[in-house]
C-alpha cells in the first residue's frame, strides 16, 4: 500500500484501526460513569466542576491515541528515496556537421533575423537535444559532436551530459577566410576544404565500441567534398560496416544563390554565386547505411527535418525506479510509548480513582 513516497508493509495491520472506535466509547462511558453511587445528585449541581473533573476524559484518551499510533507502527510505514533510474539503452547519435567558410552565409533566420547557417544549425540541434517546440529531446540517449573542414575536429565525446555538449556546441564556429585574410592570418589549405569522407570515418570510430541499442550520425553540410583521403563513399562504408546509419541534410538550396560577402570598400554585400551543395552524394551516403536524405533550405525546414529524425530514431524507453525504504516506524513506537507512560503517572496521581 503506497501514498505517495510513503508506504506500509504490513498494509493489513490497518484493520485494527476499527477497534480506535470502540475505544472511544469505551472512555466517553466510563467518564459518565461515577464510582460511587448517591440517590440524588442535587447538592452537587450547584458546585463548579474543577479543570481535573473536566479532564477526567484525558487518561482513556492517552490509551486510545497509544492504541492508534502501535497499529500503525505495527503496519510498519516506510519512506521511500529514489536512487537511480534503470533505463533500457537508448542511442548514440554523433552530430557531425560541416564548419567551413561557406556555413557563416546569412541565409537563414531565428526570431525575424538573419543568422549565418551554422548559427541556425547550432539552435535546432540545441533543440533536438533538450526538447524545445515539436521536438521532444533526448534525454536517454548518448550524444556527441564533431565538425569538419578539411580535417575532422571532435569536440564532444558522446555522452549523456547533455549540459557540456551544449556548452561545446555553442563554442563551435565556423572559419571564416575572408576574416582570416584581412587579419593576416595564415590560412591552411585543409581550412577552406571540406573532407566529408574523413568526417565519417572518423564519426564511426567514436560510434564504433558505444554500448546502445542503435548508433546513428547525422551529417550536415552546404557543400562537396574537395579533400581528404577517403571519399565519401567511402567513409560511408566504413559506417556501414559498424552497423551505424547516417542521416544526411543538406544546407542552403542547390544551384545559384545568393551570397553575402565582405567588401574592403563596401562592407557587406550580396552576390550572386553557385551553391557547391551535393546533393547526389549526400543522397548516396544515405543510401548506403540506410539512412536518408534531406534538404533544409531555411531554418523552418531544418525544424523539420530533426523532427523527422525525432521521430524515426526513437527508441522505446522502459524506466524502473529502485527506491531504498527507511524504516519510519520507530517515532511512531515511541510516541505510543511516552502516551502510555503518560496515561499511567496520571491514572495512578491526578485522575486516581476509587475503586
Amino acid at each position: 500500500m503506497e501514498i505517495g513516497d510513503y508506504r506500509f508493509a504490513h498494509p493489513l495491520v490497518l484493520l485494527l484501526a476499527a477497534l480506535i472506535p470502540f475505544g472511544l466509547w469505551f472512555v466517553a462511558t466510563r467518564v459518565r460513569r461515577g464510582s460511587l453511587r448517591f440517590s440524588s445528585l442535587a447538592p452537587f449541581r450547584r458546585i463548579r466542576a474543577s479543570a481535573r473533573v473536566r479532564l477526567r476524559f484525558l487518561p482513556g484518551f492517552l490509551r486510545t491515541a497509544a492504541l492508534a499510533l502501535l497499529i500503525l507502527a505495527l503496519a510498519r510505514p516506510q519512506k521511500g528515496s529514489e536512487l537511480a533510474p534503470e533505463r533500457s539503452r537508448g542511442i548514440g547519435i554523433l552530430v557531425v556537421f560541416d564548419s567551413s567558410g561557406s556555413m557563416l552565409q546569412e541565409d537563414f533566420s531565428l526570431d525575424g533575423r538573419n543568422v549565418s547557417r551554422i548559427d541556425a544549425v547550432k539552435a535546432v540541434v540545441h533543440e533536438f537535444i533538450t526538447g524545445e517546440g515539436d521536438l521532444k529531446g533526448r534525454p536517454n540517449d548518448e550524444i556527441g559532436i564533431l565538425s569538419f573542414t578539411g580535417y575532422p575536429t571532435p569536440r564532444a565525446p558522446l555522452t549523456l551530459d547533455h549540459g557540456a555538449v551544449l556548452e561545446v556546441l555553442e563554442s563551435v564556429e565556423a572559419i571564416d577566410a575572408e576574416e582570416m585574410k584581412r587579419r593576416r592570418i595564415p590560412l591552411d589549405r585543409e581550412d577552406v576544404s571540406t573532407a566529408i569522407g574523413d568526417a565519417l570515418a572518423k564519426g564511426s570510430e567514436f560510434l564504433r565500441d558505444v554500448d546502445v541499442k542503435s548508433k546513428i550520425m547525422v551529417l550536415l553540410s552546404d557543400g562537396k567534398q574537395t579533400m581528404g583521403i577517403l571519399s565519401e563513399e567511402e567513409g560511408a562504408r566504413i559506417a556501414e560496416s559498424f552497423g551505424i546509419k547516417i542521416y544526411t541534410v543538406g544546407i542552403g538550396r542547390a544551384g545559384v544563390t545568393m551570397q553575402t560577402v565582405h567588401d574592403p570598400f563596401f562592407g557587406k554585400r550580396k552576390r550572386a554565386v553557385r551553391s557547391d551543395l551535393d546533393e547526389a552524394t549526400l543522397t548516396k551516403i544515405a543510401e548506403i547505411t540506410g539512412g536518408k536524405y534531406f534538404n533544409a533550405a531555411d531554418t523552418e525546414a531544418l525544424r523539420s527535418v530533426y523532427a523527422e529524425i525525432d521521430e524515426l530514431e526513437r527508441s522505446e524507453i522502459t524506466t524502473t525506479r529502485f527506491y531504498r525504504w527507511d524504516e519510519k516506524f520507530q517515532p511512531l513506537g515511541l510516541a505510543a510509548l511516552l502516551l502510555i507512560v503518560l496515561e499511567v503517572m496520571l491514572s495512578q496521581t491526578i485522575f486516581r480513582r476509587i475503586p
